[in-house]
């Protein structure tokens, strides 16, 4: 891959120093290109490093909105579990009380 990346380098070098009024040797031209494209290869090093970051960044960010919400939702399902509980108790109150009030009244009847 060196290899092939060095050859265009070189070759774009050579056809630079065939166009224009540059005075510099082929040599000077190979070494501003080689340095320019190590100058381009750090920038896109260091856009990748802060792409990365930045998807970390929001990862964890959409980790602690999904942790807050499960833990919303976890406590509404808990109050809603702790209020269905409540209208079944009273629920069953007044079964039981109309229950009883039936039996005492069947048996005034049948006395």
């Amino acid at each position: 891959m060196k290899k092939i990346m060095f050859l265009g380098i070189a070759f774009a070098a050579v056809t630079l120093s065939s166009c224009g009024n540059d005075e510099r040797t082929p040599g000077e031209k190979l070494d501003d290109a080689i340095d320019k494209t190590e100058q381009r290869t750090e920038q896109a090093k260091e856009s990748m490093q802060n792409t990365a970051q930045d998807a970390k960044n929001e990862a964890q960010h959409l980790g602690h909105e999904i942790k807050n919400a499960a833990e919303e939702t976890a406590e509404e399902a808990k109050k809603v579990g702790k209020e269905a509980g409540e209208a079944v108790k009273k629920g069953y109150e007044k079964t039981k009380n109309a229950a009883q009030e039936g039996v005492e009244k069947a048996k005034k009847e049948l006395d």
